[in-house]
């Protein structure tokens, strides 16, 4: 485990450090001593992660909401998307990596990466699920984010203009 001074360490450069006969780690630092007693680690509260910004074709999408995104309806020449994620830390120290699928194109999850960013280029008409889950020390952590959108089919694919042809 990594102690900072929020842990309560004294400022200054560690110059030793050592444990009694009960287990308390003492610290020596240039600026005063440390005491740091045993204590029983508590698993960390999960992590929640959201959907920060979506832009489409570069531009922000205005009224988003990123803690309870509703589903989108996007034309067909609205098909470049960009989706920014974050998770929030409780903990200092927490180092947070991300996994995405875009449910209906991608058959598995991403890898686990510390980017925040995801851009889908050229999205087919369908109607599509992206989710994003959060990993901490490489165990899948809280609920994932969600975005549900559509992409429209251009008027010469849908079905009405087909029957009107026939």
């Amino acid at each position: 485990r990594h102690y900072t001074q929020a842990d309560g360490l004294a400022k200054g450069g560690l110059i030793d450090v050592a444990f009694d006969a009960s287990g308390t780690l003492w610290c020596a630092s240039r600026l005063g001593v440390s005491r740091l007693p045993p204590q029983v680690e508590r698993p960390p509260a999960p992590s929640p992660v959201f959907i920060s910004r979506v832009r489409i074709r570069g531009v922000p999408l205005t009224g988003f909401n990123e803690f309870a995104p509703s589903a989108l309806t996007l034309a067909p020449n609205q098909n470049q998307l960009q989706i920014d994620f974050a998770g929030l830390a409780f903990a200092a120290g927490d180092l947070f990596r991300y996994q995405y699928k875009l449910e209906n194109a991608d058959t598995d999850w991403s890898l686990p990466s510390t980017q925040r960013t995801v851009n889908y280029s050229n999205i087919p008409p369908g109607n599509y699920r992206f989710v994003v889950r959060l990993l901490r020390d490489g165990v899948v952590g809280g609920d994932p984010a969600v975005l549900q959108f559509s992409v429209l089919a251009p008027f010469y694919q849908r079905w009405w203009f087909r029957l009107s042809l026939i």
